[in-house]
């Protein structure tokens, strides 16, 4: 199937109460409306196309004498996923509104630009369209207003392009209630530097198979003058299949504010990081932590960050072959004590260097922790060297370490 239909409909067909539209596997579908349908579609709610050929999803056959308008007044979730070969939203000069849009997916179209506010020249577009050229738009053009007011969950994947988003007023003001970002694919680091800085709503990133090195540049992100940051309201990162990530930030001198609020954090699948994070950090409100084949960790965190721990309820690193300790000492006195206060669960999996929870004779309390796994961890014959209190201790799972099962079971029976 090439088209929906051969012919402009001229407004015989308005499916006024259409809520729903989902395009899956059409490969040779060239286009889904002509502009008389479009411009009617006053109930939808959900469009989805999905796998398929489209080109352009509104045709419009006719030179436009003005530009082209499609407001969509009830559409709140719309996915563009696999579109090889789409170039155009609608041929020619347009815009399109989207009042109440929600979640917002483009994925794997790689032949057109997603956002963009510059205006282009109709004069040179209609002239083009004259001699049978298109001049091509971006996806969504910010003209005026603010394009996507309820705009809360944005995908992005792909060789995407985002040319001009780091200098546009009207953009920033479109994703000011984003909630949820997630990307996936190659974007330029000035392109993604200056993204962040607009997302003042941002709760929770998701970053996949990207070609950078830093996740952070701390000195792009940070205002030293006005003592402010970006991402203040996150509280969910996750990262996956970086291979080129060496660091989330690089070492900082002074205390950074980056991430405070920071409750979930799950890295997997960074071969070449290095660092999780600097000293400097301190995580005083992460409750979740899971390090999954990140092959060129030493250790985890500094004793400085672990004592900032205070709200941790559950870490697991699980296939990380170099790590040789979870906490590295910083040269601290021996009588230093680091309380993991909240932590219930703990597990280290698939560890084959890991020599110890952590080398230097510290003082570990675990006040709330119920469960230990520690599994394939075969150079692990301590659990640390330092007085160790598990005072709730109900369950240890482990596999030929009968010096550290009988020294957290002997944890166990002090309690009682």
């Amino acid at each position: 199937m090439k088209q929906v239909w051969n012919k402009d409909p001229q407004g015989l067909f308005s499916f006024q109460n259409l809520q729903e539209i989902f395009v899956w596997e059409c490969e040779s579908l060239q286009s889904l409306f002509r502009a008389s349908v479009a411009r009617f579609l006053m109930q939808l709610e959900d469009l989805r196309i999905v796998d398929c050929g489209v080109e352009e999803i509104i045709s419009c056959e006719e030179i436009a004498k003005a530009a082209a308008r499609f407001v969509f007044p009830k559409v709140t979730l719309l996915v563009l996923r696999k579109l090889p070969m789409l170039k155009w939203f609608c041929r020619g000069l347009h815009t399109s509104k989207w009042p109440l849009l929600n979640k917002l997916e483009v994925n794997a179209c790689n032949q057109i630009e997603i956002f963009a506010s510059k205006i282009l020249n109709f004069q040179e577009t209609v002239e083009q369209s004259q001699l049978g050229t298109s001049i091509q738009q971006p996806l969504f053009l910010v003209e005026e207003g603010i394009l996507f007011p309820n705009l809360e969950v944005l995908t992005l994947s792909g060789d995407f392009k985002m040319k001009e988003i780091q200098c546009d007023q009207l953009l920033e003001e479109s994703f000011y209630k984003l909630k949820d970002l997630f990307i996936a694919g190659y974007l330029a680091v000035s392109d993604w530097i200056n993204f962040l800085k607009r997302l003042h709503s941002l709760e929770k990133l998701f970053v996949r198979q990207t070609s950078w090195e830093e996740i952070f540049p701390y000195e792009e992100l940070f205002d030293r003058e006005n003592n402010a940051t970006i991402l203040a309201q996150l509280r969910e990162l996750e990262l996956y299949e970086l291979p080129t990530l060496t660091h989330l930030w690089k070492e900082v001198t002074q205390p950074s504010p980056i991430l405070y609020n920071l409750e979930n954090l799950i890295v997997s699948f960074c071969d070449k990081l290095k660092i999780l994070v600097p000293s400097s950090i301190s995580f005083q409100n992460l409750t979740n932590l899971e390090i999954l084949k990140c092959h060129g960790l030493i250790n985890l965190v500094t004793s400085s960050t672990a004592k900032s721990l205070v709200q941790l309820k559950k870490m697991s690193v699980s296939k990380c072959e170099r790590i040789t300790e979870v906490v590295v000492g910083e040269g601290g006195e021996v009588s230093e004590v680091i309380t993991f206060t909240q932590l219930i669960y703990l597990k280290l999996d698939s560890l084959p260097n890991l020599a110890s929870f952590c080398s230097e004779s510290y003082s570990f309390n675990f006040p709330s922790l119920e469960e230990v796994i520690v599994r394939q961890c075969s150079e692990m014959k301590t659990f640390s060297y330092g007085p160790l209190g598990t005072p709730k201790l109900k369950r240890f799972i482990g596999e030929r370490f009968k010096i550290l099962k009988m020294e957290l079971i002997l944890n166990m029976q002090q309690r009682e």
